[in-house]
């Protein structure tokens, strides 16, 4: 996942043009996984600290929405960026 990342911010730093569903699922999908292992991680040390078990469907959903609002526009600013840098080079040349 850190590779993906890495791969698109990389690209449009090269002035290449990154698809922009391409970058926005990537971040989409980073956002989710740290949502859920942070999540998790609340949920075991809840577990061990409180005796009950915290996550649940409401959890994973929140997870999504959040990944929803924030994962897909920085995707869509990565490609934002990359195109206007592309546009950029290609006036240059």
């Amino acid at each position: 996942m850190v590779y993906l990342i890495w791969e698109v911010i990389s690209e449009a730093k090269n002035g290449r043009l990154v698809p922009i569903g391409y970058a926005s699922c990537v971040f989409f999908s980073g956002f989710f996984v740290v949502g859920i292992v942070g999540n998790l991680l609340v949920a075991t040390i809840a577990y061990f600290k409180l005796g009950h078990w915290a996550l649940e469907a409401g959890v994973i959903n929140a997870s999504l929405k959040v990944a929803a609002y924030c994962g897909v526009p920085v995707g869509a600013g990565i490609w934002m960026l990359s195109w206007l840098k592309s546009r950029k080079d290609k006036k240059r040349h």
